[in-house]
């Protein structure tokens, strides 16, 4: 295996598709095939700009650009921690 290939699959973690599922939980497929399911409960405090989430109508109304998780232009969730706190439903 490459370094270039290593450094874009295992590092480069990006979001490719993203689903609600119930209350505050997500199942987001990463581009290295991974499937998780993140509790956004576990993955942030609600707090400062994330305490708009908890309204779940508002929270529900995320979407995918450039491999990230985004709920407006500024409100975001990294891959690497969306896939950090997930827990892992299919590999």
């Amino acid at each position: 295996m490459g370094l270039e290939k290593l450094y874009n699959e295992d590092i480069m973690l990006s979001v490719v598709k993203a689903v609600y599922m119930e209350e505050y939980m997500i199942k987001v497929e990463f581009s290295n095939g991974d499937i998780k399911l993140c509790d956004f409960k576990k993955v942030c405090d609600f707090s400062g700009v994330f305490s708009t989430l908890l309204n779940l109508d508002k929270f529900k109304q995320f979407y995918i650009e450039d491999g990230v998780l985004y709920w407006s232009e500024m409100l975001d969730c990294c891959p690497d921690t969306l896939y950090m706190k997930g827990e892992l439903v299919c590999q």
